[in-house]
């Protein structure tokens, strides 16, 4: 991840965009454009969106934790989530209901 990272960064640079890479607490890095306009980077062919997918340990790890925040949410009678990299929730996950294909 860094390497990309990196390869992100000097892609940047080239088109002009002022960039670092970030690491964040969980280890995870990121790039970072320097100023107050990021959205022009999305003008280049610079592919950002490489660094959002999880990795293999991570998406294994976040399929365990949603696993886990269901089983929690469904004894309160709540719909299932869909954790994200950052460990926020997007859209219910998908449950298959009894007598439903």
């Amino acid at each position: 991840l860094r390497r990309t990272a990196d390869d992100k960064v000097a892609c940047l640079n080239r088109a002009g965009i002022a960039s670092d890479v970030v690491v964040g607490a969980s280890g995870r890095p990121r790039v970072q454009i320097v100023g107050n306009d990021p959205e022009r980077a999305l003008g280049t062919r610079c592919d950002l969106a490489a660094l959002d997918s999880p990795t293999r340990s991570e998406r294994k790890a976040l399929d365990a934790l949603t696993e886990l925040a269901d089983a929690c949410l469904k004894r309160q009678g709540r719909e299932g989530v869909r954790l994200n990299n950052d460990l926020s929730w997007g859209d219910p996950a998908p449950v298959a209901m009894p007598g439903e294909p």
